[in-house]
């Protein structure tokens, strides 16, 4: 059973996919609650629970919320979405621990690791070994930051250190 928030198609909007036609899945829940979400309405309310996700595109982003509470129940739906040859993007706050099972059948990650600014603590040693993970399987992730403040880029350039990542193409961290 999965809780789906919304489905519909756009153009992405920001990172290295930016104006690329998209199928967007968003999935219902979050695990945080920043102070500036923008997609409250993703996990206050009632879902849509879907029994199977029957939707495919060439690509396809799972946002939310935070898709990868789900990892576990998506795997037929990622499955299918890669025998049909969509490339598949996870949005995530990168918080969650990522399976191995799930990265896999992953084409692209976008990590936007949170700062002092949302109001929220975390574990930011996940995030890390989420970070490592993707770098040991040669998988594309970049970061992106919600940064509102000057003093938030003092706050970049330590998670970006921390995380140990490089700064490639004008992106924040880029693999």
């Amino acid at each position: 059973m999965l809780p789906i928030s919304e489905i519909f198609v756009s153009l992405q909007g920001e990172g290295p996919f930016s104006g690329r036609r998209a199928l967007f899945i968003r999935f219902f829940g979050c695990n945080l609650r920043c102070s500036w979400c923008d997609t409250k309405y993703s996990y206050y309310g009632k879902p849509k629970i879907l029994e199977e996700l029957d939707v495919f595109d060439d690509f396809i982003v799972l946002t939310g919320g935070e898709p990868t509470l789900y990892q576990d129940i998506l795997k037929n739906f990622l499955t299918r979405a890669k025998s049909k040859g969509s490339e598949i993007l996870v949005e995530t706050n990168g918080t969650v621990v990522l399976k191995d099972t799930f990265v896999d059948y992953v084409d692209y990650f976008s990590i936007s690791p949170k700062l002092s600014n949302a109001g929220v603590k975390y574990r930011v040693e996940v995030l890390k070994k989420n970070v490592e993970k993707l770098t040991n399987k040669d998988k594309f992730y970049y970061l992106k930051f919600p940064v509102m403040w000057d003093d938030d880029l003092n706050e970049v350039k330590k998670m970006v250190e921390y995380l140990g990542v490089e700064k490639k193409a004008g992106l924040a961290a880029a693999h």
